[in-house]
């Protein structure tokens, strides 16, 4: 389906859907520098700590395509852990680790040295054949914080690792596990804490979003009051005033002339997007919350691709093709903010009915050929809605599942 956007990992600047809510990280020239600078030879690696919106994410990519540009590095692979990967062990890892149910018994050195080479290696097939060292490498993961047991033993590796840079991005709620916290007490992890945006920034962003429109002063002052100065808080917050016609013209000059509920959260605000999309989009964006991320052709057993790809545009989700030639497209979230509003406006019974139309398509199409990461994604669908599983299945589940509980134990 030719509008079905995929993210681009390599060299250059990530390719966004259009509609897509990240925007350009307005200024923030001192605060790229100061992470090159940290990163600046093989073995140093840094954790970006910010709260929920704040820009962590596109700070990471700014620095790795200032890093690429500088000559500092030639390939980068990204990563982003969430609430679904947490629940495999090694699940963040997963798309480029080949033979999956033999590799998660491994130690995590050598889980590690897998990686490495994976990543290492298409970043060569990308270059048309050019090697690319292990020095010239940057791996990216998001949500540090949402880890499983075994990726954050795998971390500890990669980060001791004098030959590749590891880039992190972590809220400062929960904040860093201990593991981390002791990588950064024994110099192998920089802090970077991400500020909030000043007032110029915040004219920026409201020039991107809001274009030929001249913000009146106290506009921008209580646009910077109520965001707190964060990246996405004030995105959504224009878009919404915008969408509302909350915003007047006088002279001129546009002026927020509504009043906005005391204690309105970030959350609060796209909660209020997703309940106006229209009841079959809704359905699939749900889906995805639930299951993100989740393979395109596990997803298209039961949902609308079309409807995927209209949810793409606006940038809710997006789709990404993870390192390795044989890797399948995946669909997730865009922000892990949007999957928490989620969260706030479906009940058990709708989660039930979602994922058993999730297990039930699968079963009906793709479910002879699944892959052991997929199996156990599609089992665990199966127990929470409550469905009966075929025996051979869920024998080979449990067995996987025995191997990951001892090495974790």
């Amino acid at each position: 389906m030719e509008t079905l956007v995929e993210h681009q990992d390599g060299q250059g600047e990530p390719q966004h859907p259009v509609g897509m809510r990240v925007i350009n990280f307005p200024g923030r020239a001192d605060l790229v520098a100061e992470t090159c600078a940290v990163l600046s030879d093989p073995g140093k690696n840094a954790v970006l700590l910010g709260a929920a919106g704040m820009g962590k994410s596109t700070l990471a990519t700014r620095v790795v395509t200032a890093l690429i540009a500088g000559g500092q590095a030639k390939h980068h692979v990204h990563f982003a852990a969430t609430a679904a990967t947490a629940a495999t062990p090694l699940g963040l890892f997963k798309p480029v680790l080949e033979d999956y149910d033999r590799i998660v018994n491994e130690r995590p050195e050598k889980v590690a040295l897998q990686i490495v080479r994976a990543c290492a290696s298409t970043g060569a097939a990308q270059g048309e054949g050019r090697k690319v060292a292990h020095t010239d490498l940057v791996i990216v993961i998001d949500n540090a914080h949402l880890l499983d047991n075994m990726s954050a033993l795998v971390l500890d590796t990669l980060l001791a690792r004098t030959d590749i840079r590891v880039v992190l991005t972590c809220k400062t709620k929960p904040g860093l596990t201990p593991a981390l916290v002791r990588a950064w007490r024994d110099d192998m992890l920089a802090q970077v804490r991400i500020p909030a945006l000043t007032g110029a920034e915040i004219a920026t962003i409201c020039g991107e979003v809001l274009p030929k429109r001249r913000i009146a002063p106290q506009t921008l002052d209580r646009l910077e009051r109520v965001s707190g100065g964060n990246t996405l808080f004030l995105t959504e917050l224009l878009r919404t005033l915008d969408r509302s016609n909350s915003l007047e013209e006088r002279q001129g000059i546009w002026v927020w002339r509504t009043e906005l509920p005391e204690n309105t959260t970030l959350t609060d605000i796209i909660r209020l997007e997703l309940e106006a999309l229209a009841p079959e989009h809704r359905v699939v964006f749900e889906t995805i919350a639930l299951s993100a991320p989740i393979s395109l052709h596990l997803l298209g057993a039961t949902c609308d691709l079309d409807a995927v790809s209209m949810l793409v545009e606006q940038g809710l989700v997006e789709i990404s093709r993870p390192p390795g030639a044989a890797a399948e497209p995946m669909v997730t979230l865009t922000h892990p903010i949007y999957g928490e509003a989620a969260s706030a406006l479906i009940n058990q019974a709708q989660i039930t009915s979602r994922l058993r139309a999730l297990y039930r398509g699968v079963m009906g199409s793709v479910g002879a050929i699944l892959d052991p990461g997929e199996l156990l994604q599609v089992v665990s669908w199966a127990l929470a809605s409550g469905e009966q599983l075929p025996l051979d299945r869920l024998v080979s589940a449990f067995a996987l599942t025995r191997n990951l509980a001892d090495y974790e134990f």
